[in-house]
């Protein structure tokens, strides 16, 4: 299949151009099925657990080596709860990131002394400044 869908048996155009979008789509299905590890990631979480599981592949200290370590070791449910975990995180994230509006909030405080005619001293408020943030979920344009 991947010698029929070969980029390089086509003329340029067109044709080539399609035949190395399928090449590349057979090449990563490829390498998915071929990797216990890519392969559990693609089965219970599509494209988007392969996507983070690829990141810093070829780094020692990539979520790819810790999960392929795992399976190594025949632990491929701790390497199923370890990727989701990390999947939850992700999504975790996005969402918070789409908390990006602040609002801040100021009150100016200032203390008088009044002095009545009876002779008693009070101190009264006018004014005070606080400042207060507030993160609101906002749509993304």
């Amino acid at each position: 299949l991947s010698r029929l869908l070969h980029p390089d048996k086509r003329r340029p155009g067109k044709e080539r151009d399609a035949a190395q979008e399928a090449f590349i789509e057979l090449t990563n299905a490829y390498e998915i099925i071929g990797n216990n590890t890519l392969r559990q990631a693609y089965d219970h979480f599509g494209h988007a657990g392969v996507s983070i599981v690829r990141h810093n592949l070829h780094q020692a200290n990539s979520l790819f080596n810790h999960l392929a370590k795992l399976h190594e070791d025949g632990k491929s449910l701790e390497a199923l709860r370890m990727l989701h975990s990390v999947l939850e995180d992700t999504e975790l994230k996005k969402q918070q990131e789409k908390l990006e509006f602040n609002a801040d909030i100021n009150v100016d405080v200032h203390l008088c002394d009044i002095n009545e005619a009876s002779g008693i001293r009070r101190l009264e408020v006018k004014s005070t400044n606080v400042s207060m943030s507030a993160a609101v979920p906002m749509p993304r344009l």
